[in-house]
């Protein structure tokens, strides 16, 4: 399955509109994004969390407590619009760059409690939550390798938690695409795909930097393009196909 994650470049519904005549098979929305009712024809929906000011890893308990208001505001919101919601994706949150690494294992409390009770939010609503592995930044991230998501989930010890795994942000770190997806196994629900040349986040379409897509050319999971761009889209779209059209 192949979908989209919707455009900053246009109106969300918009988004919408376009993709379902480009054939995609779902959308991925971003929640930062919504300003209106959502139109959508598709059966299988996956919203992104907001990503703007959020950070469900803070040491101050104001600022955790208000990320985690506002992502449980967020899943109120999309369940409300009865669009088929099935996934929730969550970035984890980082720690300031300045402070020791010794904190970090405050801040991995921090994330658990806030993920516990999203959790079940998400259990009232039949919705799972999906970790997503974060990019290289100036931050310490608290989720960069797929061993980061198993021990996280093995400490929460819940079904309705998942994990996301962008391609684009692991290769930023320079860890091994393929090896990683085998790691995260049956709980890997859904991937992000994007391209870069390893120093940063770039969000290029497919095949215009050098990671090597051909690891999913046989890959049955749901998967969102995120481009900047619909223009970007349609590169990554051809990229896609002409990929699995070729590869042996």
């Amino acid at each position: 399955m192949i979908g989209a994650s919707t455009l900053i470049d246009l109106p969300l519904n918009k988004s919408l509109e376009g993709f379902k005549k480009l054939g995609l098979d779902f959308a991925e929305i971003r929640s930062d994004l919504i300003e209106e009712e959502i139109k959508s024809e598709f059966e299988f929906t996956v919203v992104h969390s907001p990503i703007f000011d959020i950070n469900l890893a803070s040491l101050n308990d104001f600022i955790r407590e208000a990320s985690l208001k506002t992502l449980k505001k967020t899943l109120d919101l999309v369940y409300k619009q009865d669009i088929g919601v099935k996934g929730f994706v969550v970035h984890c949150g980082h720690l300031t760059h300045d402070l020791n690494e010794s904190y970090l294992k405050r801040a991995r409390v921090s994330l658990k409690d806030s993920l516990q009770e999203l959790i079940a939010k998400g259990e009232d609503y039949g919705i799972l939550i999906g970790i997503e592995n974060s990019q290289k930044k100036r931050d310490r991230v608290l989720i960069k390798h797929p061993e980061d998501c198993i021990e996280i989930k093995e400490e929460i010890n819940s079904d309705f938690l998942k994990y996301v795994f962008d391609l684009g942000h692991a290769n930023t770190w320079g860890i091994d695409l393929k090896r990683a997806i085998d790691i995260l196994g049956k709980d890997l629900i859904l991937l992000h795909l994007h391209d870069n040349f390893g120093d940063a986040d770039s969000h290029l379409p497919l095949g215009k930097g050098n990671i090597e897509f051909s690891i999913i050319k046989n890959e049955k999971r749901p998967m969102t393009l995120e481009m900047k761009s619909f223009e970007d889209l349609k590169i990554s779209l051809r990229y896609l196909n002409l990929l699995r059209d070729t590869s042996p």
